[in-house]
Order: C-alpha cells, then structure tokens, then sequence
C-alpha cells in the first residue's frame, strides 16, 4: 500500500506538510540549472473549495500519494507506481474539454463531466501506444480509477502558485495531487522559439559551480524551411518538462514566457518545452 497517512476527506495532513515546504519554495526543472524561488514575503494560506472547471485547467498536477484504506476495494500496484510518484511522473491535465493523464508511459485522453464536487470521465480514452512493461499494470489501475466517478476538494495557496486537489475515487481509494499553476495562466501568452541545445553542459559563470545549457537561436519561416542561425551563449533559465542528456545535439521547440522582477532578478525569460524537432546522436 501507498499510504501518506491522510485524513480521508481532509488535506490535515498534507496541508500542514505544504505549509511546512512553501515558506521558501524551490523549483528545479534542470538539473544542476538554477532554481526559481517563490515569493517568500507572506505565509501561505490554504483556501478550500470545491474546484470550478477553470481552477482545473489552470494548474499542471503531479501525483503526491495514493492513500488507502479499510474499505479501499481495488488498492495501487505500489511497487511500480510509488517509484513513479516519487520522480514526479504521474500527471493529470484538464482542459475545457478533456482530461489528460499517463503513469510515465502512454498519454490517456477522455472528455469528461463536472458537476459540483463530482468528476466522471467519459470511459472511451484515447491513448498512444507504447510498450509500457512494468508500467503497463499501473497504467490499466490508473485508466480505471479515472474512468470511474470521483470526488474532488481543491485547496488553493493564498498567492495562487500552488494548489492541493484530494480525488477521493469510487473503491475507497484517495489520490492527492499537487498543483503548479501553469506559465501561460501566471505569465500570459508566450511565443514560440526554437533553440539549438548543445549536449554539453557549461558553467553559467565564472563565480559559481551552476551549470547551464548551451544554446543558439533558430529561425524558420512558414514552410518549415531554416532561414537563420544565431550565435551560441549560454541559457540560464529554465526549460519545463525538459529532461537533457548529453547524448545528442536537439533542436527545441520552446514556448518562451517574460518573467517579472518578482520571479527573477530584472525581468527574464521562463521556456517550456513544446517538442523536440531534430535530433542529432552523437558517435561514441
């Protein structure tokens, strides 16, 4: 069993845990890249409610834990799914229209219904198809949780950065997701660009050990073609949902946010990774 020792039905527990991380909260999308930090300036308070659909869609959520109990008919396979949860990689997304959620593997898509406090996914998903392996007994006990009617309690961080969503699920069974309000709610529309990112990882400066990407713009007109090619320098910002290995030579498909001086010192770039469109391996 995966079990947080959650009050069912409250966030007790997880709520005070949250407190107790986000006096000073750091977010790493990169490794050894730097970190963003969280205005510090207020305590965060916990504001519950029952989730709108807008509240829903505006917050990239990650599994925290899955809490059991006495009555719970049909618990998690913990051995594959916990180590998946603790690399942050069971998601859900909601947009107007459709929920979206995977274990690490395959993307599964369905529309879905709110009424209230109550979710009900439809139980035709869509999902890529990929060999998940291992996963694959995760992914099924994922599909049918989601698939079966659940009910939802939000509680929303006073400054909005984060929230907390308790999904208490048909067989007894509780999911408890972190929230992180996604760029495009927190800092308006972005723009696409496209960066060329070297393998190897350099020194950002010549004072500290942070080390960064090393990057070059790229420009493409409307038929896809490579019009311009920019210098190489040196990116420090952070790339979301961008995972780099020094194995080959890609070019990203960014979606670049401006940041405020509360986020960064000075006003910065925030990147989040739509694609990766070539791919160049490199001989060993």
């Amino acid at each position: 069993m995966i079990n947080n020792r959650v009050v069912k039905g409250s966030f007790k527990t997880s709520a005070l845990l949250m407190l107790a991380l986000t006096g000073c909260q750091t977010v790493n999308t990169n490794p050894s890249a730097p970190s963003e930090r969280v205005p510090d300036a207020q305590p965060a308070i916990f504001i519950g409610k029952a989730p709108t659909v807008d509240d829903l869609q505006s917050y990239h959520w990650q599994l925290s834990g899955v809490n059991t109990y006495p009555n719970s008919t049909n618990p998690p396979p913990s051995d594959h799914l916990k180590p998946q949860i603790d690399n942050h990689k069971v998601t859900l997304d909601f947009t107007q229209n459709r929920i979206s959620y995977s274990v690490g593997c395959n993307q599964l898509s369905s529309g879905y219904r709110l009424q209230g406090d109550k979710l009900q996914a439809s139980t035709n998903a869509v999902t890529t198809l990929m060999d998940c392996g291992s996963l694959q007994q995760s992914e099924t006990w994922l599909a049918q949780q989601m698939q079966s009617q659940s009910q939802l309690s939000m509680m929303i961080m006073s400054w909005q950065t984060h929230a907390m969503l308790q999904q208490d699920l048909a067989d007894g069974t509780a999911l408890i997701w972190d929230g992180i309000l996604k760029p495009e709610v927190k800092y308006g529309k972005g723009e696409t660009v496209f960066l060329e990112v070297k393998p190897k990882w350099q020194y950002c400066d010549n004072v500290t050990d942070r080390k960064c990407l090393e990057v070059r713009d790229i420009n493409y007109d409307t038929q896809g073609l490579k019009t311009a090619v920019g210098q190489w320098y040196i990116l420090d910002a952070h790339i979301i949902n961008y995972r780099h290995d020094e194995s080959a030579q890609r070019v990203l498909r960014l979606t670049r946010y401006r940041t405020p001086p509360t986020d960064t010192k000075g006003y910065g770039s925030l990147y989040q990774l739509d694609s990766v469109i070539e791919t160049k391996t490199l001989a060993k």
